[in-house]
């Protein structure tokens, strides 16, 4: 589930990609929810753990400040918060567009 899950996020995502360990801890998560059992549809219940967890934000503040992204030096508060706010918007917006598949929850029958 986690491949394709990405790749389709990454679709929407394409100045700043997606996060594989975000899309990883939200899958985690549902995973070993109680409440998970609640819909059959995993990438629903993924998407709204990202969001009701705010997910999103942690994920994208950890991002903008690892090396890799500065090549190789440490960044500036500002230049990080900026950073992180380009992930931010950019995945949040893929997420919205991901559940307006979904006008009512998918719920188990």
């Amino acid at each position: 589930m986690s491949n394709q899950f990405l790749t389709e996020l990454s679709g929407l995502t394409r100045n700043y990609p997606f996060s594989s360990d975000l899309v990883d801890d939200a899958l985690y998560r549902v995973q070993n929810d109680p409440d998970s059992n609640r819909s059959w549809n995993l990438p629903w219940l993924c998407l709204t753990k990202m969001k009701d967890l705010d997910l999103i934000a942690g994920y994208a503040n950890a991002l903008s400040w690892k090396k890799e992204m500065w090549d190789g030096r440490d960044p500036s508060q500002e230049e990080a918060h900026q950073l992180a706010q380009y992930f931010e918007d950019e995945w949040t917006q893929a997420v919205d567009t991901m559940l307006r598949h979904w006008s009512v929850p998918p719920a188990r029958y």
